[in-house]
This record gives C-alpha cells, sequence and structure tokens, in this order.
C-alpha cells in the first residue's frame, strides 16, 4: 500500500495552530493535513477499493474508501485444446478466464478410437452438418463409435430414435463434434453400459438414454441423481422436496429430468449450466423460484411446462435458442422478461419476443402484445393451455398465428384478430371451449388443418371474402356450429372439415347438401342420382364418398374444384366427365370406383394427386381434352393410378 503525505501552507498553518492552542480549541480554523490511501483495482480473485483520504492530524476520514468485490472470472465461450488425444492416450482440453488468463476447468477429451462401420447420416437442412440416424439395415455393432466428420463435413447430432431398442450395443463414444443427443437416441439399449458424453455436448433431449443399462443401474444413482459425465440425465421425484441444488460443473439438464418432482419449490442451477432440455420440469406445481445462469444459452421446448406456481420468468442475457414455449399450462404466470443485451430476444408487454423474426415466443394472462410492428408472428404454441386467458387483442402488423398458438386456451371467450394476418396455422384454436363468435379478418387466406376443431361451443364463424383454403378437420367436432357461410374464392375445402357438425344450417339441392356453392355431401349414402345446382363451384372433400349405389353424376362447368376422396368408393359409378376449369385431381379422388371404365378430364389439368384412381380395376379408358405433348407435362404424384385396368390415353 503506497501513502503520499501532501502538507498545505504548513509555515502559515503552523504558526495559526500556536496561536489557537491546537484542534480542539479552535477546530474552525484547522485545515487537515491529508494522507491519501490509493485506490486499489480489483481482480477476478481479490476484492479492490477507491480512493481514501484522512487527516493525519485529526484522524478524520474526509474521503471513504469504497469496497469493490472480487470481479470473478469471465469462463471462455470456446476449449482450448492442450494435448490432442491418441490411439493409446486421452488428451486433455481447458477453459480459461478471459480477464485473468487462469485456467479454470479441466477435461479428458476420450482416447481416439477407430469410428463404428456401418452407419447411416442425413445431412442437415443447412446442408453444412451430418446428423447420425442410426445403423442401415442390418448391421449390427457392439462398441460404437459415432464419427466427428463424414465425407468431410462435421457430425452434430444423434437423430431422433436412431438407436432406439438396439440391445447388441454395450458401449457408446459420443464425439466432441456431437452438439445435440435428440429424443430417445438411446432409448431402450438395454445393454448399454459404458457411455462417454463429452462436455461439449450442448443439448440433451428426454429419453435419450431411458432405460439403458446406465440407466438402470441403480450404483450410478447418486442421491436420487443420474448424471453422466458432467450432464443431468434424471433425478428421481421422491428424493427432490423443498430446493435443489444441481452440482458445479453440470453442463445440460436433460429432458424430462425433473419430471413430476411436484414438491420441488426452489431449484438452484450451477453457472456452468449451457442448456435445459425440453420438458426438464414438466409438472413441477410448487416450483416458485427459478434463477437461470447467464450461461444458459438454450431452452427445449416445454421447459417448464405446467410449473402452476411460477409467477414470474426472467430469460437470460446468453440464451441463443428457444426451441418453442418454455411454460405452457403455467396458468399463475404473470411477468415475463428478458434481461437487456440479449441479441436474440426482447420482452415487452409480458411477451417473449424473438427480435429480428418478429416472433412472439410465449405469453401468459397478463401479455398485452405490442402493437409498434415488432411482433409480425405469433410463435407455436405461444398461448398453449393459458387456461387463465379470457381475451386477447393481436394488433395490426401480425400476419400469422402459429401452429397450437392457443391450444385449449379454455377460457378464451374473445379474440380479436388483425386486418394484417394472412394465415392461420394447424390446430390454433383447437379446443377453445369457451369461444362462440369468430369473425375471421378480410386478407385472411389459409386456415390450415384443424384450426377450430373441438370448439364445441362455437355458433357461428364469419368467413372473409379472399379465403382461399381450409384445411382438414377445420371445425370438426364443433357440434353447436350452426353458420358457416363460405366465401366465392374458396378453392379447397379439406376433409373431414365439417366432420360432427351436425347443426350446421344447410341448404338441400336435388338430393345434395349445399353450403353457398359447394356441395358439402348428399342428403344420405343411398342415393342412386343427385343433381347439382348449375352454379356449383366445388364439391368438398369426400362429399359423395361411400355412395355405392351412385350410379351417375353430371359436373356442371361451372365446377373448378374437387376435395380429396370427393368419390370415393361410388362402386358403381361408371363414367365421369371432369369440367373445363379444374385444375387438380386431388389425393384419392376417384379411388375403389371398380366400375368406373371412362373418365373424362378437361385440358385445363395440371396435377394428379397420389391414390387419384386407385384400384379403378374397371378402367377403360382416360379421354384427355388436351394434346399428348400437354398430358406428359402434367405433374403426377406416385401411385397415381396404382392397380387400375389396362386404360387407353385418349388425347386430341
Amino acid at each position: 500500500m503506497k501513502i503520499k503525505n501532501t502538507r498545505f501552507l504548513l509555515l502559515l498553518f503552523a504558526l495559526l495552530a500556536l496561536s489557537l492552542g491546537g484542534c480542539r480549541e479552535a477546530p474552525e480554523a484547522h485545515v487537515h493535513d491529508l494522507v491519501v490511501t490509493e485506490a486499489v483495482e480489483a481482480t477476478c480473485t481479490t476484492s479492490g477499493h477507491s480512493e481514501e483520504q484522512r487527516c493525519l492530524s485529526c484522524g478524520q476520514v474526509v474521503v471513504q474508501a469504497k469496497r469493490q468485490p472480487a470481479l470473478g472470472h469471465a469462463l471462455s465461450a470456446d476449449w482450448i485444446i492442450d494435448r490432442h488425444a491418441t490411439e493409446d492416450t486421452a488428451g486433455e482440453m481447458s477453459r480459461h478466464c478471459t480477464v485473468c488468463g487462469e485456467r479454470l476447468t479441466v477435461t479428458a477429451i476420450p482416447r481416439l478410437v477407430p469410428p463404428s462401420e456401418g452407419l447411416a447420416f442425413a445431412l442437415t437442412e443447412e446442408g453444412d452438418a451430418f446428423v447420425c440416424t442410426g445403423l442401415l439395415p442390418g448391421e449390427r455393432v457392439t462398441e460404437l463409435h459415432i464419427p466427428s466428420s463424414h465425407l468431410g463435413l462435421p457430425v452434430v447430432a444423434v437423430e431422433t430414435r436412431a438407436f432406439m431398442d438396439n440391445t447388441a450395443i454395450k458401449s457408446v463414444i459420443i464425439p466432441e463434434s456431437i452438439r445435440e443427443v435428440r429424443k430417445a437416441a438411446f432409448s431402450g439399449c438395454s445393454a448399454l453400459s459404458s457411455i462417454q458424453l463429452p462436455d461439449t455436448v450442448k443439448y440433451i433431449a428426454d429419453n435419450a438414454f431411458y432405460n439403458t443399462a446406465c440407466y438402470n443401474n441403480a450404483s450410478l444413482w447418486q442421491n436420487g441423481a443420474l448424471y453422466l459425465g458432467n450432464h443431468l440425465i434424471s433425478v428421481r421425484p421422491s428424493t427432490v422436496k423443498g430446493r435443489y441444488v444441481v452440482r458445479d460443473g453440470t453442463k445440460t439438464v436433460s429432458g424430462q429430468a425433473f419430471f413430476q418432482c411436484t414438491e420441488l419449490t426452489d431449484i438452484q442451477l450451477p453457472s456452468s449450466v449451457v442448456s435445459i432440455g425440453n420438458s426438464s420440469f414438466y409438472g413441477c406445481r410448487s416450483l416458485r423460484i427459478l434463477n437461470l445462469p447467464e450461461t444458459l444459452e438454450i431452452i427445449g421446448n416445454g421447459a417448464l411446462a405446467y410449473c402452476s406456481a411460477l409467477v414470474e420468468f426472467n430469460l437470460p442475457a446468453g440464451v441463443r435458442e428457444i426451441k418453442s414455449n418454455p411454460f405452457p399450462g403455467c396458468n399463475a404466470l404473470q411477468r415475463i422478461t428478458a434481461t437487456e443485451g440479449n441479441p436474440i430476444y426482447h420482452s415487452e408487454g409480458n411477451c417473449l419476443i424473438e427480435t429480428a423474426e418478429g416472433r412472439l415466443v410465449a405469453g401468459c394472462v397478463t401479455s398485452k402484445i405490442p402493437g409498434d410492428g415488432s411482433v409480425r408472428t405469433l410463435g407455436t404454441a405461444c398461448f398453449y393451455q393459458c387456461g387463465s386467458l379470457v381475451s386477447l387483442t393481436l394488433p395490426e402488423g401480425i400476419e400469422e398465428v402459429g401452429i397450437s398458438a392457443f391450444h385449449e386456451c379454455i377460457n378464451l371467450r374473445e379474440i380479436s384478430l388483425p386486418s394484417t394476418l394472412n394465415v392461420i396455422k394447424e390446430q390454433a384454436f383447437r379446443g377453445c371451449a369457451a369461444l362462440t363468435e369468430v369473425t375471421l379478418p378480410v386478407g385472411l387466406e389459409v386456415l390450415e388443418d384443424g384450426v377450430f376443431c373441438y370448439c364445441e361451443n362455437l355458433v357461428t364463424v364469419h368467413l372473409p371474402e379472399g379465403l382461399r383454403d381450409i384445411g382438414a378437420d377445420a371445425f370438426a367436432f364443433c357440434h353447436d356450429l350452426r353458420s358457416l357461410e363460405l366465401p366465392s374464392t374458396l378453392k379447397t375445402f379439406g376433409v373431414d372439415a365439417l366432420q360432427q357438425c351436425l347443426l350446421l344450417e344447410t341448404e338441400t339441392y336435388g338430393n345434395c347438401r349445399y353450403l353457398g356453392d359447394w356441395v358439402i355431401g348428399a342428403v344420405n349414402t343411398e342415393v342412386e342420382s343427385v343433381t347439382l345446382k348449375p352454379t356449383t363451384v366445388g364439391i368438398y372433400s369426400g362429399a359423395f364418398a361411400g355412395c355405392h349405389n351412385l350410379t351417375s353424376i353430371e359436373l356442371p362447368e361451372s365446377v373448378r374444384y374437387i376435395g380429396d376422396q370427393a368419390f370415393l368408393r361410388c362402386w358403381k359409378l361408371t363414367e365421369l366427365r371432369i369440367p373445363e376449369g379444374v385444375t387438380h385431381i386431388p389425393r384419392q379422388a376417384f379411388a375403389y370406383c371398380t366400375w368406373l371404365k371412362t373418365l373424362y378430364l378437361p385440358s385445363t389439368v395440371e396435377s394428379i394427386a397420389v391414390g387419384a384412381l386407385l384400384d379403378c380395376t374397371s378402367l377403360s379408358a382416360i379421354d384427355y381434352a388436351g394434346t399428348t405433348q400437354s398430358w406428359v407435362r402434367i405433374q403426377v404424384e406416385a401411385n397415381w393410378d396404382k392397380n387400375t385396368g389396362n386404360y387407353t390415353l385418349i388425347s386430341h
């Protein structure tokens, strides 16, 4: 410690001090003789302090030093290989402090073992790496070593169920290149007793090692927890009560690790954890306190699903990937925040938002979706089973409602949709039992499969002009649905879209039931003949399926759209003419029409789907109104005419 002695106007004040008789008698005239203690910078491991000043004569502290706590190490993101592994010896790698350079974490690199033969691989979507998908047919391996590269590209993941129920594998070496072990990858490998799992693995999904010899080895479970290397695989619920501390050095918390630990109230994760897997804390209904470390990078699907006591969630700045809504069914959740500085995600209005994509990842009962254009898409399952949600307004600028976005929000009574919306993805409002009326905005083009299925109290749906596609099961099991007016712009009407909508108000014409200009079915399956409205635009999927006695039907020239399985199993139908303007013959449109001899196709046909003429065993002629050259340009799917009669193609 250095001290410097500074005296101000020494001679003058010495004379003044003599005349006044010292500090006590005349403090008002005393001038401090200052001694300065210099500041000391804090380091990673030692504390520091700011400058302090005090009077040498009277002892008074003029400037108080402020203590600065030790900074703590900043662990490097990347590992440094200190000693490479060979076939004979293990290697070693470490991570250092980016501030002081101290070597902090050291781990072994398993010795090099020749990669196993007979493995199968699949290229990632990005095309820059491979995923190991398992063994090739007929291959058998007891000691499995997954290579770190294949065809010059890294192997980065073990695919879902890649080696599931393989009873021959006894050991596995997973290389440092692997970042992800996916769902049930080694589940049921009952002989698998040795697993080398490096620290470089960043994510382990649920049941990846379930029911392996390791998993079933009681001696490997310590204090009710199973670790493989530095990865927490599973915890027995009976051993978890109150606060639980995950051991230092843990890298990942696997999917379903704390599954149904119903008495867990507080989880302490060390700063080494980089991921929590899908459904890691599923059903931890007493969990109230959750402090996620800044080192966390990945959060799996439904990681906190049904943590019904959780009130607040804060996303650390280090998180780079959230696979989907982390907390479905968390009905007590009131506050969602993201630490400032996260480059991928931010929060506003108790919404968790992927910034660049404008995707709302997750919301809660108190969410107010910002209307400043920062949200353009509602992500997959973003309000999944939010049972306390009653009403919500989606602001202008939102273009898409994602898959299962409001799935089983059973108390949702009112949803306001913006004019910018153009697609509602599959199952988006499935099981929203409190919905009674929905108005879909002008501009909406697509309703995917099952969008409103099982909305059992839904009475009225207002469909806009401009709507082009209604998917399969879109309104299935909406038992109270009465009013549905189809727009003139509708092109596809999916299979079973109206299944069990028994109260739906329809029009009857010529032994057919109609919604607008779409025929949705015969009055019963025993009809022998039907007459269609001259303004008929479309034939609903499965409209005449199973009408075994139907011998003939004339499609008016106004028909433009034919649904999947429209004439499925119309056994006695012998001839059918498809009018000009129809461009697509859909899946199994005439499948099992075993008496059908002649099918007239228009020159406008551009595509024919799989199974369109499946088992039309009597087919003798396809009369195509176009030329031979245009016929070969039609896009046909495999097996479109499987098991037909030996028909002749007639072109013009």
